[in-house]
């Protein structure tokens, strides 16, 4: 695999579904990998490295913390801008999840790792003096920016949901993240993300969210799209726009959404978190 290619690969890892993850994804890839990437973001690299430290920084988004407090941030199990760390492995490992480090700091070193033997390699098979390939060496293994960012995320690959023990969900397999604004901080975000081949598979995960979600906080105050209140054969997902159901407090939110791709799969996002641009100190 070719450096670049290995870099991307690296760097794909960082993906995420919505919010402060995407950000930080554009900003590395255009950074290590020189490409684009969709939901893009423009913004410096000081800005993105501010921003994954969390709420406490000038360029965290808005957040209006103005709405009422959720009674409940339980989610995946966890409580949500509570739980650590250590708790979160120790769930981690209670339901059997395989996961990788991929906080940014950890792929922007493994980034400069590949580009620095990539480096060597190429001007050592072009016949250049060992000086000049340690010249190049070094060149290449100067540290990014990013390798200072304190985020960290726990990324958990082909994840069914039979091995989450917090409710029954429609049986699925598909990715969950969790993040946190350094090893110090609460977990503030986690998210499972599956793909269904089928719609009505689809539909059937959706509403059985929905009906979870709505007898723990009551209605959406978020709604982009409309979905049949029960099981309906011919209901089909709009292709390539979000169908969102929200719920937003002032200290939490909870975000499910369903997107049709060109291929015809659909994919289901489930997401909890303390909003980017609330502070960890003040739950």
């Amino acid at each position: 695999m070719s450096a670049s290619g290995s870099i991307m690969a690296m760097v794909r890892r960082l993906s995420a579904p919505v919010g402060l993850p995407v950000m930080l994804t554009t900003g590395l890839i255009a950074t290590m990998a020189s490409h684009g990437c969709h939901n893009s973001v423009s913004t410096t690299q000081e800005q993105v490295g501010a921003m994954a430290q969390g709420g406490d920084n000038p360029y965290a988004p808005t957040w209006d913390q103005s709405k009422p407090p959720t009674p409940n941030r339980e989610g995946f199990g966890l409580l949500i801008g509570q739980s650590s760390a250590a708790e979160v492995r120790k769930r981690i490992t209670a339901w059997g999840l395989t996961c990788a480090d991929a906080s940014p700091a950890v792929i922007a070193r493994e980034a400069r790792k590949a580009r620095t033997a990539h480096a060597a390699a190429q001007h050592k098979a072009e016949g250049a003096k060992p000086d000049a390939v340690s010249s190049a060496s070094a060149h290449s293994n100067k540290p990014s920016k990013y390798e200072s960012i304190e985020q960290v995320r726990i990324s958990c690959e082909q994840v069914t949901s039979a091995q989450l023990g917090d409710w029954s969900r429609a049986s699925a397999q598909g990715r969950m993240l969790f993040v946190f604004d350094s090893q110090r901080h609460p977990v503030r975000h986690v998210s499972y993300q599956r793909t269904h081949r089928d719609q009505a598979h689809a539909l059937g995960d959706m509403l059985k969210l929905l009906a979870h979600y709505r007898e723990r906080l009551g209605q959406p105050n978020v709604i982009r799209h409309e979905l049949p209140e029960r099981m309906d054969a011919d209901y089909r997902f709009p292709l390539l726009s979000n169908v969102v159901r929200e719920w937003q407090f002032g200290d939490f939110r909870v975000k499910l959404a369903a997107l049709l791709g060109s291929t015809g799969n659909v994919v289901i996002y489930e997401n909890v978190e303390v909003p980017a641009g609330v502070s960890m100190n003040t739950l």
